[in-house]
């Protein structure tokens, strides 16, 4: 859909939205046939959802990354505090 690598990056993933957008632009389509207008239109649309999905799972990775560092740290605090200096 999006024409990139497993793994890619989020400009990557934008810059290859952009550029199906742009391809399927309803100006820049205007003289194709109607079927050919329609598929380009659906692609464009589709490659929108995906980044869409692929936007809301970078959200929830973050929001998921940032609540484990909330209870890990509090939890290394307390450790920490509990450790005995060592004295030399």
């Amino acid at each position: 859909m999006l024409q990139v690598t497993l793994g890619a990056d989020w400009e990557t993933i934008e810059k290859s939205r952009r550029e199906i957008v742009q391809k399927s632009h309803p100006d820049k389509v205007r003289s194709l046939p109607p079927e050919r207008r329609k598929a380009l239109i659906d692609h464009a649309r589709r490659a929108n959802d995906a980044v869409q999905v692929l936007l809301g799972l970078r959200i929830q990775e973050k929001t998921r990354t940032s609540q484990l560092h909330e209870t890990i740290e509090p939890a290394q605090e307390r450790v920490l505090l509990r450790m005995p200096q060592v004295n030399r």
